[in-house]
Formats: structure tokens, sequence, C-alpha cells
């Protein structure tokens, strides 16, 4: 009987162990803000804004927007990966994979947190001048991945949003910075950085953040080297001497 219980419970804890494993080997995404092209929405302020004043200056419009009250409490929500999609004429066009542990809600977006992306060129090891949600906030530029800055309307990079101007500011514009709606989601069209100016580029219609609260596998250690295994030494056999021949004994007779 004893045999029986402590096999049920091996058996429990097997079958524990690979539900574990299994749930790790997926993800559960749950969205948490959209943005949309002409949404009015602006991308950066809203994002951070807290949930309560979200319908105090939002007009009927904005309620194809959307952002979750589960945003206010990032830090504490267990969260463990955050995805960000691009999708143009409502087809998935890129996606940004981040580890959202131990984030807040705006430094996840940096190329230290980035895993995957669809761009071919961008990744952890990242050389640009830009990658932060603020972005350039004199030119109400916001997401930003950007390779260069200039000032001569030749600047690379792979993403931007482009917020209502606050009132106040001048802009001196690139042509295609000179948009009539907003927010204006810019992306490289292709699967490396583009040149703004080149016209290589696209205008997303929605932006979707989306968060996992599945952790990464941990890393496995590396196997160490096994040392070669020495010879033993062999025993030496005994060397064994060839006994002494005896010579025969000769008996002289004294008569020759």
């Amino acid at each position: 009987m004893r045999v029986v219980v402590c096999l049920a419970l091996v058996f429990t804890s097997v079958l524990a162990d690979l539900s574990l494993l299994l749930d790790n080997s997926r993800d559960e995404w749950e969205p948490l803000f959209r943005v949309y092209g002409g949404g009015k929405w602006d991308s950066r302020d809203d994002f951070i804004k807290p949930f309560k004043s979200m319908d105090d200056d939002h007009d009927d419009k904005d309620r194809a927007q959307f952002r979750s009250f589960e945003m206010d409490k990032w830090e504490n929500d267990g969260i463990k990966k955050v995805k960000m999609e691009l999708y143009d004429d409502g087809r998935k066009v890129h996606e940004l994979e981040f580890d959202g542990a131990i984030s807040n809600m705006t430094n996840w977006f940096s190329p230290q947190k980035l895993k995957s992306s669809s761009w071919t060129d961008l990744s952890n090891h990242f050389t640009g001048d830009e990658f932060s949600v603020d972005g350039d906030i004199d030119d109400d530029h916001h997401w930003t991945i950007r390779n260069r800055k200039s000032r001569n309307c030749d600047e690379e990079g792979w993403l931007t949003i482009i917020d209502r101007p606050k009132k106040g500011r001048n802009r001196c514009l690139c042509n295609y910075e000179d948009v009539d709606e907003f927010p204006t989601v810019l992306y490289a069209r292709g699967p490396t950085k583009t040149k703004w100016s080149s016209g290589n580029y696209g205008k997303a219609d929605m932006v979707q953040i989306s968060i996992s609260r599945i952790p990464y596998p941990s890393p496995q250690p590396l196997p160490q080297p096994q040392p070669l295994p020495q010879p033993q030494p062999q025993p030496q056999q005994p060397v064994m001497m060839p006994a002494p021949t005896q010579q025969p004994h000769i008996i002289f007779s004294g008569e020759w």
C-alpha cells in the first residue's frame, strides 16, 4: 500500500512539472494599449496618463482608442514580456518583443530590453542615437527608434509616431513630417531601417501594446568539459631470472 501511495505522489509531481513546462512554452498576451492613426490621442501622454482622467478631455470619437486600467498597476502586475505590434490596412507589418521583467511603463521600450524584432538590422546591439517612448519631445516625435538625427531631413530610422504639436511650439518640418492627422505612425516598410526622405516608409493605422506574465525560460548552464581519463598504472610483473645452468663435473682420472 505504501508503495502505491509513493508512486502516486511521484506521478503527481511529474505531472505538475510537465504542466508548468507546457505553460511556460506558450504565451497568453493581454492587450493593454492601442493607438490608432488619426485618432487624436497623444501616443505618449495618453499612454502614461492615469486611467481615471482618460474621459475628462476626449470626445466620443476617442472611444475607438483603448487603454486598460491594468496600465496603472504596471510595476506590481508581474509583467514578464511586452510586445509591440504595428498594423497597416488591418495586416500586421512589424513586431517587437521586449523583456518586461523589473520594468516600468516606459523603460521596457529600450534596446537593452529588446528580445526580438521583425526588422533584421534591429537588435539589442543597437548603435543608433534614440530608442525611447519620449523620443524627440521638442518635435513631438514619440516612440522613436532612430539611427541618427540630422538637421538636413535625411534622418534614418525604423519607427516614429508624430503627435499633435503642443500650442506655441514651432517646428521646421521635413516633407515626411508634414502630416494632416495625429497621431501619424511612420515605420520602415522593409526589413531594415529607412531614410525617411526616400519615401520608403508606411503609415500604420494601429499600434498595439500587449503583455505576458509568463517568464522567459531560465538559461541553462553550459556543459563543462569533462577531464580526460588518466591511464591507470599497470602493476609490474616480477621479472623471472633464468635459473643458473649447472655445468657438468668433469672428473680427471689422472691418466692421459
